[in-house]
């Protein structure tokens, strides 16, 4: 991620309080600060779908972004080159869009470590917990 103007990262999250979103964030912050970056969290709990939308665009105009790091949020393609053409690197953790940097999961090598790990500890008897079948993150695992 190059700087804009300065080199704060904004984390776009659905909730702070999420344990997915408080792992990340923890693992995210001290990597961005290694590299001499600041980082604010633009959370978006609580808003309704119309101020949802607002809320983003407003994100995309804030001047003291230099970049946008984003996973599991409902952002469409309009919205993405939106920033984009203010000048807001972006990089999505977990989704997929052509035109921006992006980093996820490798969903079946992970499925495959935990089973070789659990039959290694000598159990046989293996359920897997996974969300619907219609995301394929939740696909992958099987």
């Amino acid at each position: 991620m190059q700087a804009r103007g300065g080199k704060t990262a904004g984390i776009l999250v659905s909730d702070t309080d999420a344990w997915f979103v408080r792992r990340a964030m923890a693992g995210v912050a001290p990597e961005l600060g290694s590299l001499g970056w600041s980082w604010k969290a633009v959370e978006l709990k609580g808003h309704s779908d119309i101020d949802y939308h607002r809320y983003i665009e407003a994100v995309s105009d804030d001047a003291s972004l230099s970049g946008l790091i984003y996973g599991h949020l409902k952002l469409s393609l309009p919205q993405l080159a939106r920033f984009r053409q203010r000048g807001l690197n972006i990089v999505g953790l977990t989704e997929r869009f052509d035109g921006i940097d992006w980093i996820t999961v490798d969903e079946v090598q992970g499925a495959y470590l935990a089973t070789k790990h659990l039959l290694d500890l000598g159990h046989r008897h293996l359920a897997l917990v996974n969300g619907p079948p219609t995301l394929i993150q939740c696909a992958l695992r099987e």
